[in-house]
């Protein structure tokens, strides 16, 4: 299912782009579903839109679910078979768009990627990357703000960093599921 960002999908983007915005990536991969895209829109500067190498990548999206697409979790039958993709398969759908990512950096000369995809699709790629060895941040880094933002699955237009070497097959994970950019007094601004 394909659907456009609400309003405050809209607004939470405009506050990521401000958190970004001193950020020049040379290449920008995208899913090729309307929310990511017009999130990218909107995330994006003049200055790292003329920067930037843009592309679209299918491997990013969300997990299929088949015939429940658009259904409240409520309304699904835990015995009907819906034609959803497994969670193998997801796996390693959204490590093959990780190592795609990479490949295309290289084949660039990209330094600097941002990846605007799905919360669940990067918490998967995070997930096998960690379990591939990538490290963890650090119990210093742990301790300050970004234990709280390790949480199941990432926040609308939170940031996740994660340093890799060419190859993309090693690396760290410095940063996942930062979303202070959306915090305000009252707390995250989209409720959670």
């Amino acid at each position: 299912m394909d659907t456009a960002l609400n309003a405050e999908g809209r607004r939470q983007a405009r506050l990521a782009s401000r958190a970004l915005e001193a950020y020049v990536p040379d290449l920008v991969v995208s899913s090729d579903l309307s929310r990511c895209t017009q999130t990218r829109d909107l995330v994006l500067t003049d200055a790292q839109r003329a920067h930037a190498v843009l592309l679209l990548d299918p491997l990013w999206r969300e997990r299929g679910w088949g015939a429940a697409e658009g259904l409240h979790i409520n309304a699904m039958r835990g015995d009907a078979a819906y034609g959803e993709e497994r969670h193998d398969e997801f796996w390693e759908r959204t490590h093959r768009a990780w190592l795609a990512t990479v490949a295309a950096a290289a084949k660039r000369g990209a330094r600097r990627v941002l990846v605007v995809s799905h919360g669940g699709t990067i918490h998967g790629t995070v997930g096998k990357l960690a379990l591939d060895g990538f490290a963890l941040p650090d119990a210093k880094t742990l301790a300050t703000s970004t234990k709280r933002h390790f949480r199941s699955l990432p926040v609308n237009t939170s940031v996740t960093v994660v340093d890799t070497a060419a190859d993309g097959r090693a690396g760290a994970i410095l940063v996942y599921n930062n979303h202070d950019h959306l915090v305000g007094p009252a707390g995250p601004a989209d409720g959670v």
